[in-house]
């Protein structure tokens, strides 16, 4: 019998676009007005969603961003959720992670919301002492870019199966790009985040936020597997939860450990939720018997049915 996994995106691949293919269905739709009504969101994102040619330059806006990315991410949930059998896992990557908690029905939506709001409020302000960047690299030995982090006061951030992401502050980060380049890297891919993520840059973030998921309601369901970050490890209740959440802010993200655990666990159709598809291409390389698809692959939402029977039938 297969078993689903849902990934929940982070950040990277949002787009002005991404709410216009929603409007096609009333679930979505009905979701985003209820939420703008209820005043659940920021009245910027409000005022964004409504604009008739919203500010591109705001994607990339950390706090603007992690909001905007967890409500399409719950609303395009509204419309999944009822195409798809049981899931079986949710993971999430960044400020995917909460999102993969409302998703799998642990955190209300709008607690979520909150949530991720605090989350994206804090780690800007801790981002304000200095200026921060990040990098991907791909081609180097784990150990060698591990001492050259150390060595050049920077971060692993993020683990990826074939890729690294690296923090720190722009001017250390800058000589850690040149030791690499002349370490033989293969590549080398600036991002454009200024907040250092993952890292514990951002300690401070991650004890205030610890207040804020320790006084929101978190059910665990017990039908459900929910994934650590930082580890890969199953979350089985609140207190755990709210250690993994926290964590991860100032913690590297092992994807890689996460992925081996959804693979560990026997799911073999993987879904991402998006914006983008980079998790289901990580998923697709790392779990070869399985078959991974972001949604944002598929024209209509309705044909995820259809595609879910074919692929059944294959495995």
């Amino acid at each position: 019998m297969t078993k689903i996994a849902v990934l929940c995106s982070g950040q990277g691949r949002q787009e002005a676009s991404m709410f216009k293919k929603l409007s096609a269905y009333p679930e979505c739709t009905a979701f985003i007005d209820s939420v703008i009504n209820n005043q659940t969101v920021s009245p910027e994102v409000s005022a964004w969603l409504s604009a008739e040619m919203p500010d591109e330059s705001l994607l990339f806006n950390n706090i603007f961003a992690q909001e905007l990315i967890c409500l399409y991410q719950l609303a395009i949930w509204q419309k999944v959720k009822k195409l798809l059998p049981d899931v079986a896992l949710f993971a999430g990557y960044s400020l995917g992670e909460p999102c993969a908690y409302a998703v799998a029905g642990a955190i209300q939506p709008e607690n979520a919301l909150s949530l991720i709001r605090k989350r994206a409020e804090y780690m800007t302000e801790a981002s304000q002492k200095s200026k921060f960047s990040m990098f991907g690299l791909i081609g180097l030995p784990l150990k060698k870019v591990e001492r050259l982090v150390a060595d050049n006061n920077c971060f692993v951030a993020i683990y990826n199966p074939d890729n690294l992401v690296i923090g720190g502050k722009q001017s250390d980060i800058s000589a850690l790009q040149t030791a690499c380049e002349q370490a033989g890297a293969e590549r080398i891919v600036q991002l454009p985040i200024t907040v250092p993520s993952h890292t514990p840059l951002l300690l401070q973030a991650a004890e205030k936020f610890r207040h804020n998921a320790a006084a929101t309601e978190i059910r665990l369901p017990r039908d459900k597997i929910l994934l650590e970050g930082i580890s890969g490890r199953r979350v089985f209740n609140k207190k755990t939860a709210v250690t993994a959440l926290s964590a991860q802010i100032c913690t590297p993200l092992r994807w890689d450990y996460n992925l081996l655990a959804i693979r560990e666990y026997g799911c073999d159709i993987i879904i991402e939720l998006g914006p983008g598809k980079a998790l289901s291409n990580m998923a697709r390389q790392a779990i070869h018997h399985g078959e991974s698809r972001s949604l944002d692959e598929f024209h209509d939402l309705e044909d995820l049915p259809n595609w879910l029977q074919n692929v059944s039938y294959r495995l």
